[in-house]
Protein backbone atom coordinates (compact mmCIF):
# COMPACT_ATOMS: atom_id res chain seq x y z
CA UNK A 1 0.00 0.00 0.00
CA UNK A 2 2.80 2.25 0.57
CA UNK A 3 4.57 2.07 -2.83
CA UNK A 4 1.14 3.16 -4.36
CA UNK A 5 1.23 6.62 -2.00
CA UNK A 6 4.78 6.95 -3.39
CA UNK A 7 3.99 6.12 -6.96
CA UNK A 8 0.72 8.64 -6.91
CA UNK A 9 3.16 11.28 -5.41
CA UNK A 10 5.98 11.06 -7.59
CA UNK A 11 3.23 11.03 -10.78
CA UNK A 12 1.75 14.07 -9.42
CA UNK A 13 5.12 15.85 -9.07
CA UNK A 14 6.12 14.86 -12.42
CA UNK A 15 3.28 16.03 -14.30
CA UNK A 16 3.63 19.80 -11.74
CA UNK A 17 6.82 19.88 -13.25
CA UNK A 18 5.52 19.00 -17.34
CA UNK A 19 2.80 21.61 -17.09
CA UNK A 20 5.35 24.62 -15.71
CA UNK A 21 8.13 23.61 -18.37
CA UNK A 22 5.08 23.83 -21.23
CA UNK A 23 3.16 26.95 -20.00
CA UNK A 24 6.44 28.49 -18.93
CA UNK A 25 6.11 31.87 -21.39
CA UNK A 26 8.88 34.58 -21.09
CA UNK A 27 6.91 37.31 -22.05
CA UNK A 28 4.29 36.88 -19.01
CA UNK A 29 6.92 36.79 -16.39
CA UNK A 30 4.62 38.28 -13.08
CA UNK A 31 1.83 35.68 -14.02
CA UNK A 32 4.80 33.07 -14.22
CA UNK A 33 6.67 34.24 -11.41
CA UNK A 34 3.47 34.02 -8.86
CA UNK A 35 2.53 30.33 -10.95
CA UNK A 36 6.49 29.39 -9.95
CA UNK A 37 5.79 30.20 -6.29
CA UNK A 38 2.82 28.01 -6.12
CA UNK A 39 4.68 25.27 -8.19
CA UNK A 40 7.42 25.78 -5.79
CA UNK A 41 5.55 24.91 -2.22
CA UNK A 42 3.65 22.31 -3.92
CA UNK A 43 7.29 20.55 -5.43
CA UNK A 44 8.37 20.99 -1.78
CA UNK A 45 5.38 19.64 -0.24
CA UNK A 46 5.24 16.82 -2.93
CA UNK A 47 9.63 16.14 -2.38
CA UNK A 48 8.89 15.65 1.66
CA UNK A 49 5.72 13.37 1.25
CA UNK A 50 7.80 11.27 -0.67
CA UNK A 51 10.95 11.46 1.36
CA UNK A 52 9.04 10.91 4.73
CA UNK A 53 7.02 8.07 3.45
CA UNK A 54 10.38 6.09 2.15
CA UNK A 55 12.00 6.82 5.76
CA UNK A 56 8.53 5.94 7.66
CA UNK A 57 9.34 2.10 6.63
CA UNK A 58 12.59 2.24 7.54
CA UNK A 59 11.77 3.71 10.82
CA UNK A 60 9.37 1.05 11.23
CA UNK A 61 11.28 -1.80 10.56
CA UNK A 62 13.99 -0.23 13.09
CA UNK A 63 11.66 -0.25 15.62
CA UNK A 64 10.41 -3.60 15.30
CA UNK A 65 13.97 -4.53 15.75
CA UNK A 66 14.64 -2.87 18.94
CA UNK A 67 11.49 -4.70 20.05
CA UNK A 68 12.35 -8.09 19.06
CA UNK A 69 16.03 -7.45 20.83
CA UNK A 70 14.39 -6.80 24.05
CA UNK A 71 12.00 -9.42 23.91
CA UNK A 72 14.39 -12.12 22.73
CA UNK A 73 17.53 -11.61 24.00
CA UNK A 74 17.82 -15.10 24.80
CA UNK A 75 18.60 -15.37 21.04
CA UNK A 76 21.53 -12.78 21.28
CA UNK A 77 25.09 -13.02 23.21
CA UNK A 78 24.58 -9.68 24.13
CA UNK A 79 21.84 -8.29 23.56
CA UNK A 80 22.45 -4.65 24.63
CA UNK A 81 24.89 -4.11 22.16
CA UNK A 82 22.22 -5.60 19.12
CA UNK A 83 19.51 -3.05 20.72
CA UNK A 84 21.87 -0.28 20.37
CA UNK A 85 22.81 -1.01 16.67
CA UNK A 86 19.41 -0.64 15.51
CA UNK A 87 18.53 2.51 17.75
CA UNK A 88 21.91 4.14 16.48
CA UNK A 89 20.43 2.74 12.49
CA UNK A 90 16.89 4.29 13.96
CA UNK A 91 18.83 7.56 14.95
CA UNK A 92 20.25 7.91 11.71
CA UNK A 93 17.47 7.69 9.44
CA UNK A 94 15.31 10.19 11.56
CA UNK A 95 18.33 12.50 11.11
CA UNK A 96 18.75 11.86 7.34
CA UNK A 97 14.91 12.72 7.00
CA UNK A 98 15.05 15.88 8.36
CA UNK A 99 18.57 17.20 7.53
CA UNK A 100 17.23 15.94 3.75
CA UNK A 101 13.76 17.52 4.36
CA UNK A 102 15.59 20.80 5.33
CA UNK A 103 17.54 20.77 2.29
CA UNK A 104 14.23 20.16 -0.09
CA UNK A 105 12.67 23.36 2.08
CA UNK A 106 15.62 25.23 1.26
CA UNK A 107 15.46 25.68 -2.37
CA UNK A 108 13.21 28.18 -4.15
CA UNK A 109 13.03 26.73 -7.59
CA UNK A 110 10.91 24.06 -8.81
CA UNK A 111 13.36 22.61 -11.21
CA UNK A 112 16.00 22.79 -8.32
CA UNK A 113 13.50 21.25 -5.42
CA UNK A 114 13.74 18.14 -7.80
CA UNK A 115 17.27 17.67 -8.64
CA UNK A 116 17.88 18.18 -4.85
CA UNK A 117 15.58 15.76 -4.08
CA UNK A 118 16.23 12.92 -6.76
CA UNK A 119 20.27 13.65 -5.60
CA UNK A 120 18.58 12.94 -1.77
CA UNK A 121 16.42 10.18 -2.60
CA UNK A 122 19.28 7.92 -3.65
CA UNK A 123 21.10 8.51 -0.55
CA UNK A 124 18.52 7.91 1.55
Amino acid sequence: MMMGWTFGCQLLLLIAIITQILTNKASRHNLVALNWFNISIFCQFVCATILHLQNAEVAADCLKMMKFCLNQSYVFGSPMDSFLAVFLKFTMAIVTEFSCILVILSSNAPLEIVMNFIAIYVVA
